[in-house]
Protein backbone atom coordinates (compact mmCIF):
# COMPACT_ATOMS: atom_id res chain seq x y z
CA UNK A 1 0.00 0.00 0.00
CA UNK A 2 1.58 2.95 -1.68
CA UNK A 3 0.67 6.67 0.27
CA UNK A 4 1.41 9.96 -0.96
CA UNK A 5 2.23 12.57 1.94
CA UNK A 6 2.27 16.00 1.36
CA UNK A 7 0.57 18.53 3.80
CA UNK A 8 -3.04 17.98 4.24
CA UNK A 9 -3.05 14.94 2.15
CA UNK A 10 -2.54 11.28 2.38
CA UNK A 11 -3.41 9.10 -0.96
CA UNK A 12 -3.23 5.12 -0.53
CA UNK A 13 -3.24 2.28 -3.07
CA UNK A 14 -1.85 -1.11 -3.64
CA UNK A 15 1.60 -2.53 -3.42
CA UNK A 16 4.61 -0.15 -3.45
CA UNK A 17 6.35 -0.59 -7.13
CA UNK A 18 9.10 2.09 -6.26
CA UNK A 19 12.01 -0.17 -7.15
CA UNK A 20 10.93 -2.84 -8.95
CA UNK A 21 8.56 -5.86 -7.97
CA UNK A 22 11.43 -8.35 -8.83
CA UNK A 23 14.42 -7.11 -7.75
CA UNK A 24 16.47 -8.12 -5.13
CA UNK A 25 16.55 -6.01 -1.76
CA UNK A 26 19.29 -5.40 0.08
CA UNK A 27 18.57 -6.65 3.99
CA UNK A 28 19.72 -3.29 4.87
CA UNK A 29 16.97 -0.69 6.20
CA UNK A 30 17.45 2.55 5.18
CA UNK A 31 18.07 5.47 7.34
CA UNK A 32 18.73 3.26 10.53
CA UNK A 33 22.17 5.09 11.01
CA UNK A 34 23.31 3.77 14.09
CA UNK A 35 22.17 -0.10 13.90
CA UNK A 36 19.17 -0.13 16.19
CA UNK A 37 16.93 -1.79 13.89
CA UNK A 38 14.60 1.64 13.36
CA UNK A 39 14.52 4.15 10.95
CA UNK A 40 16.36 7.89 12.19
CA UNK A 41 15.64 11.42 10.85
CA UNK A 42 18.07 13.15 9.27
CA UNK A 43 18.23 16.82 8.93
CA UNK A 44 20.91 19.07 7.00
CA UNK A 45 21.67 22.19 7.98
CA UNK A 46 23.07 24.22 5.04
CA UNK A 47 24.03 26.88 5.92
CA UNK A 48 25.15 25.89 10.04
CA UNK A 49 27.33 28.08 11.55
CA UNK A 50 29.46 28.16 14.76
CA UNK A 51 31.97 29.79 16.92
CA UNK A 52 34.64 26.97 16.38
CA UNK A 53 34.37 26.49 12.66
CA UNK A 54 32.04 29.53 11.04
CA UNK A 55 29.85 29.12 8.55
CA UNK A 56 29.83 25.38 7.41
CA UNK A 57 26.76 23.11 6.61
CA UNK A 58 25.59 19.94 9.24
CA UNK A 59 23.71 16.90 8.87
CA UNK A 60 22.23 15.65 12.25
CA UNK A 61 20.54 12.32 12.81
CA UNK A 62 17.81 11.72 15.38
CA UNK A 63 17.55 8.24 16.38
CA UNK A 64 13.99 6.40 16.18
CA UNK A 65 12.48 4.90 19.00
CA UNK A 66 9.87 2.06 19.45
CA UNK A 67 7.49 5.21 20.53
CA UNK A 68 7.98 6.08 16.98
CA UNK A 69 8.99 9.43 17.31
CA UNK A 70 12.64 10.77 17.45
CA UNK A 71 14.82 9.73 20.84
CA UNK A 72 16.83 12.28 22.67
CA UNK A 73 18.62 14.97 21.43
CA UNK A 74 19.84 15.26 17.63
CA UNK A 75 23.78 13.89 16.73
CA UNK A 76 25.78 15.63 13.94
CA UNK A 77 27.22 13.38 11.75
CA UNK A 78 28.66 15.83 9.24
CA UNK A 79 30.46 19.29 9.62
CA UNK A 80 32.93 20.33 7.09
CA UNK A 81 34.34 23.66 7.33
CA UNK A 82 35.29 24.15 3.81
CA UNK A 83 31.54 23.29 2.29
CA UNK A 84 29.31 26.19 3.10
CA UNK A 85 26.15 24.68 1.97
CA UNK A 86 25.47 20.52 2.59
CA UNK A 87 22.05 20.15 0.98
CA UNK A 88 21.62 16.79 0.22
CA UNK A 89 21.42 13.21 1.92
CA UNK A 90 19.95 9.84 1.11
CA UNK A 91 20.49 7.06 2.51
CA UNK A 92 20.40 3.05 1.14
CA UNK A 93 22.90 0.07 1.16
CA UNK A 94 25.45 1.42 -1.43
CA UNK A 95 28.78 -1.57 -0.70
CA UNK A 96 25.80 -4.47 -0.60
CA UNK A 97 26.88 -5.36 2.90
CA UNK A 98 23.46 -5.27 4.26
CA UNK A 99 23.75 -1.80 6.70
CA UNK A 100 22.26 1.65 5.97
CA UNK A 101 24.70 4.36 4.21
CA UNK A 102 24.68 8.08 3.73
CA UNK A 103 25.29 9.78 0.91
CA UNK A 104 25.80 13.76 1.54
CA UNK A 105 26.20 16.57 -1.07
CA UNK A 106 28.94 19.08 -0.31
CA UNK A 107 27.86 22.15 -2.39
CA UNK A 108 29.91 25.56 -2.34
CA UNK A 109 32.67 23.54 -1.48
CA UNK A 110 36.06 24.08 -2.95
CA UNK A 111 37.68 20.93 -4.54
CA UNK A 112 41.24 20.62 -6.43
CA UNK A 113 41.68 24.70 -6.66
CA UNK A 114 37.99 25.21 -7.73
CA UNK A 115 36.16 27.72 -5.93
CA UNK A 116 32.62 25.98 -5.03
CA UNK A 117 33.53 22.70 -7.18
CA UNK A 118 31.64 20.38 -4.97
CA UNK A 119 31.74 16.64 -3.63
CA UNK A 120 29.49 14.25 -2.85
CA UNK A 121 30.75 12.11 0.33
CA UNK A 122 29.57 8.71 1.18
CA UNK A 123 29.43 7.60 4.56
CA UNK A 124 29.82 4.20 4.89
CA UNK A 125 27.29 1.50 7.33
CA UNK A 126 28.24 -1.55 9.78
CA UNK A 127 26.85 -3.54 12.39
CA UNK A 128 26.28 -1.02 14.95
CA UNK A 129 26.07 1.89 12.55
CA UNK A 130 27.65 4.59 10.34
CA UNK A 131 31.41 3.41 10.70
CA UNK A 132 33.35 6.75 10.33
CA UNK A 133 34.59 5.04 7.28
CA UNK A 134 33.69 7.32 3.44
CA UNK A 135 34.68 7.81 -0.14
CA UNK A 136 34.37 11.30 -1.74
CA UNK A 137 32.95 11.76 -5.50
CA UNK A 138 33.96 14.62 -7.17
CA UNK A 139 33.74 15.72 -11.05
CA UNK A 140 36.82 14.29 -13.38
CA UNK A 141 39.41 17.22 -12.78
CA UNK A 142 38.75 17.82 -16.94
CA UNK A 143 35.27 19.16 -16.61
CA UNK A 144 35.38 20.55 -12.41
CA UNK A 145 34.64 24.59 -12.34
CA UNK A 146 33.64 26.59 -10.24
CA UNK A 147 29.85 26.72 -9.35
CA UNK A 148 28.94 23.41 -11.05
CA UNK A 149 26.18 22.50 -7.83
CA UNK A 150 27.63 18.67 -8.02
CA UNK A 151 25.51 16.97 -5.16
CA UNK A 152 22.97 19.30 -5.11
CA UNK A 153 20.26 16.61 -5.92
CA UNK A 154 20.76 12.84 -4.82
CA UNK A 155 19.21 9.80 -5.29
CA UNK A 156 19.17 5.80 -4.92
CA UNK A 157 17.74 2.78 -6.01
CA UNK A 158 19.39 -0.43 -6.80
CA UNK A 159 18.90 -0.37 -10.50
CA UNK A 160 20.75 -3.75 -11.76
CA UNK A 161 18.88 -5.86 -9.30
CA UNK A 162 22.56 -7.14 -7.45
CA UNK A 163 21.29 -5.79 -3.68
CA UNK A 164 24.11 -2.35 -3.92
CA UNK A 165 21.89 0.85 -4.96
CA UNK A 166 22.99 3.09 -7.61
CA UNK A 167 23.16 6.63 -6.65
CA UNK A 168 21.73 9.36 -9.02
CA UNK A 169 23.99 13.00 -8.92
CA UNK A 170 23.27 16.32 -10.31
CA UNK A 171 25.20 18.83 -11.62
CA UNK A 172 22.73 21.04 -11.85
CA UNK A 173 24.32 24.37 -13.54
CA UNK A 174 26.39 21.80 -15.77
CA UNK A 175 23.17 20.48 -17.14
CA UNK A 176 24.48 16.32 -16.14
CA UNK A 177 22.73 13.81 -14.16
CA UNK A 178 25.43 11.37 -13.12
CA UNK A 179 24.80 7.43 -11.93
CA UNK A 180 27.43 5.68 -9.58
CA UNK A 181 27.88 2.88 -8.15
CA UNK A 182 29.52 1.01 -5.17
CA UNK A 183 31.81 -2.18 -5.63
CA UNK A 184 31.92 -4.48 -2.71
CA UNK A 185 35.44 -2.97 -1.96
CA UNK A 186 33.46 0.36 -1.73
CA UNK A 187 35.32 1.57 -4.58
CA UNK A 188 33.02 4.46 -6.69
CA UNK A 189 32.26 3.79 -10.59
CA UNK A 190 30.78 6.26 -12.67
CA UNK A 191 28.47 4.06 -14.82
CA UNK A 192 26.99 6.43 -16.68
CA UNK A 193 25.62 10.16 -17.29
CA UNK A 194 23.02 12.15 -19.29
CA UNK A 195 23.59 15.88 -20.53
CA UNK A 196 21.68 18.26 -21.67
CA UNK A 197 22.87 21.47 -23.90
CA UNK A 198 19.75 23.80 -22.70
CA UNK A 199 18.19 22.26 -19.89
CA UNK A 200 18.93 21.84 -15.76
CA UNK A 201 17.87 18.57 -13.71
CA UNK A 202 15.69 20.02 -10.82
CA UNK A 203 14.48 16.81 -9.44
CA UNK A 204 15.51 13.22 -9.73
CA UNK A 205 14.44 9.71 -8.51
CA UNK A 206 14.72 6.09 -9.41
CA UNK A 207 11.94 3.70 -9.47
CA UNK A 208 10.24 0.76 -11.70
CA UNK A 209 7.34 3.18 -13.54
CA UNK A 210 7.18 0.03 -16.40
CA UNK A 211 6.57 -2.87 -14.20
CA UNK A 212 9.00 -5.16 -15.70
CA UNK A 213 10.97 -5.12 -12.37
CA UNK A 214 14.10 -3.38 -13.76
CA UNK A 215 14.08 0.41 -12.31
CA UNK A 216 13.71 3.22 -14.52
CA UNK A 217 15.48 6.49 -14.19
CA UNK A 218 13.52 9.79 -14.07
CA UNK A 219 14.61 13.16 -14.37
CA UNK A 220 12.55 16.56 -14.57
CA UNK A 221 14.84 19.05 -16.27
CA UNK A 222 14.04 22.74 -17.22
CA UNK A 223 14.38 25.25 -19.16
CA UNK A 224 15.71 27.92 -16.62
CA UNK A 225 16.34 27.72 -12.53
CA UNK A 226 14.84 30.81 -11.41
CA UNK A 227 12.38 31.35 -14.14
CA UNK A 228 8.83 30.40 -14.06
CA UNK A 229 9.97 27.94 -17.42
CA UNK A 230 8.42 24.75 -18.87
CA UNK A 231 9.39 21.55 -17.41
CA UNK A 232 9.84 18.19 -18.66
CA UNK A 233 9.68 14.73 -17.39
CA UNK A 234 11.74 12.06 -18.78
CA UNK A 235 12.22 8.36 -17.86
CA UNK A 236 15.18 6.66 -18.80
CA UNK A 237 15.58 2.74 -19.55
CA UNK A 238 18.66 0.70 -17.97
CA UNK A 239 19.73 -2.26 -18.46
CA UNK A 240 22.79 -3.07 -16.05
CA UNK A 241 23.99 0.15 -15.06
CA UNK A 242 23.87 1.92 -18.30
CA UNK A 243 20.95 4.02 -19.70
CA UNK A 244 20.03 2.53 -22.54
CA UNK A 245 17.24 5.26 -23.97
CA UNK A 246 14.77 7.17 -23.87
CA UNK A 247 11.39 6.08 -22.42
CA UNK A 248 9.02 9.16 -22.02
CA UNK A 249 9.24 12.63 -22.19
CA UNK A 250 6.23 14.97 -21.27
CA UNK A 251 5.18 18.33 -19.75
CA UNK A 252 4.48 18.60 -16.74
CA UNK A 253 3.88 22.67 -16.49
CA UNK A 254 5.65 25.98 -16.04
CA UNK A 255 7.66 25.62 -12.57
CA UNK A 256 11.19 26.36 -11.23
CA UNK A 257 11.67 23.63 -8.31
CA UNK A 258 9.81 20.57 -8.05
CA UNK A 259 9.02 17.57 -5.87
CA UNK A 260 9.58 14.37 -7.37
CA UNK A 261 9.25 10.75 -6.02
CA UNK A 262 7.86 7.39 -7.09
CA UNK A 263 5.40 4.83 -5.74
CA UNK A 264 2.22 2.66 -7.02
CA UNK A 265 -0.30 4.95 -5.48
CA UNK A 266 -3.42 3.15 -8.19
CA UNK A 267 -1.96 -0.35 -7.12
CA UNK A 268 -1.54 -1.80 -10.62
CA UNK A 269 2.05 -2.91 -9.62
CA UNK A 270 3.62 0.03 -11.77
CA UNK A 271 5.16 2.87 -9.92
CA UNK A 272 3.54 6.53 -10.86
CA UNK A 273 5.74 9.93 -10.95
CA UNK A 274 4.62 12.08 -7.80
CA UNK A 275 5.50 15.95 -8.92
CA UNK A 276 5.25 18.44 -6.52
CA UNK A 277 4.30 21.66 -8.73
CA UNK A 278 4.96 24.76 -5.43
CA UNK A 279 4.84 27.25 -8.10
CA UNK A 280 1.93 25.98 -9.96
CA UNK A 281 -1.56 28.42 -9.81
CA UNK A 282 -2.51 31.03 -10.79
CA UNK A 283 -4.96 34.60 -10.20
CA UNK A 284 -5.72 34.66 -6.64
CA UNK A 285 -3.92 31.06 -6.16
CA UNK A 286 -0.36 32.21 -7.97
CA UNK A 287 2.02 29.99 -6.40
CA UNK A 288 0.03 28.26 -4.40
CA UNK A 289 1.40 25.18 -5.40
CA UNK A 290 -0.06 21.91 -6.83
CA UNK A 291 0.97 17.96 -6.89
CA UNK A 292 0.65 15.93 -10.85
CA UNK A 293 0.71 12.14 -10.48
CA UNK A 294 1.80 10.99 -14.47
CA UNK A 295 0.73 7.02 -13.69
CA UNK A 296 2.99 4.50 -14.73
CA UNK A 297 2.44 2.04 -17.83
CA UNK A 298 4.45 -0.23 -19.99
CA UNK A 299 5.89 2.53 -22.54
CA UNK A 300 6.88 4.67 -19.09
CA UNK A 301 4.14 6.76 -18.66
CA UNK A 302 0.40 6.52 -19.34
CA UNK A 303 -0.26 9.64 -21.75
CA UNK A 304 -3.84 9.12 -20.95
CA UNK A 305 -3.65 9.32 -17.43
CA UNK A 306 -2.85 11.74 -14.81
CA UNK A 307 -4.29 13.77 -11.73
CA UNK A 308 -3.72 16.92 -9.94
CA UNK A 309 -4.47 17.78 -6.55
CA UNK A 310 -4.77 20.97 -4.78
CA UNK A 311 -4.80 22.04 -1.84
CA UNK A 312 -8.68 23.40 -0.65
CA UNK A 313 -7.59 25.84 1.52
CA UNK A 314 -4.56 27.04 -0.51
CA UNK A 315 -3.39 30.41 -0.96
CA UNK A 316 -1.18 32.75 -3.24
CA UNK A 317 2.54 31.41 -1.91
CA UNK A 318 1.61 28.59 -0.07
CA UNK A 319 3.84 26.64 -2.34
CA UNK A 320 2.02 23.18 -1.33
CA UNK A 321 3.75 20.13 -3.01
CA UNK A 322 7.43 21.82 -2.62
CA UNK A 323 8.66 18.16 -1.16
CA UNK A 324 6.51 14.89 -1.46
CA UNK A 325 6.93 10.97 -0.60
CA UNK A 326 5.53 8.15 -0.96
CA UNK A 327 5.39 5.91 1.69
CA UNK A 328 3.86 2.02 2.44
CA UNK A 329 1.27 3.24 5.37
CA UNK A 330 -2.21 3.20 5.63
CA UNK A 331 -4.21 6.28 6.73
CA UNK A 332 -4.64 5.15 10.36
CA UNK A 333 -0.35 4.99 10.12
CA UNK A 334 0.07 8.36 9.58
CA UNK A 335 0.82 9.57 12.49
CA UNK A 336 3.82 12.41 13.33
CA UNK A 337 6.69 10.40 12.81
CA UNK A 338 4.99 7.19 12.93
CA UNK A 339 7.61 5.79 10.02
CA UNK A 340 10.87 5.85 12.77
CA UNK A 341 9.33 3.05 14.90
CA UNK A 342 10.57 -0.12 13.78
CA UNK A 343 9.97 -1.35 10.31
Amino acid sequence: MACLVIPLLVLCSGADAQVGRHAPRSAALAYDLNGDGRRDLVATAPFSSSDAVGQAGRVMLYPGSSAGTPSGRGVGLVQDAGARCLCSAVSADFDGDGHADLAVGETWKPVGGQHRAEEVRVLFGGPGGLTGASRSLTLPVTERESGDRFGAILSAGDVDGDGRSELMVTATDRRSVYLYSVTAGRDVVLDDRLDSSSRYPIATAIGDVTGDGRPELLVLWAGDLYMNTPSTLRVYRTRGRRITGLLADTDVGRAQWHGLAVGDVDGDGRGDAIIGRPYGGAGAEADAGTVLIRYGSAAGLDAARSLVLRDPGARSGDRFGASVAAADKQPSDMTPWKDLGAA
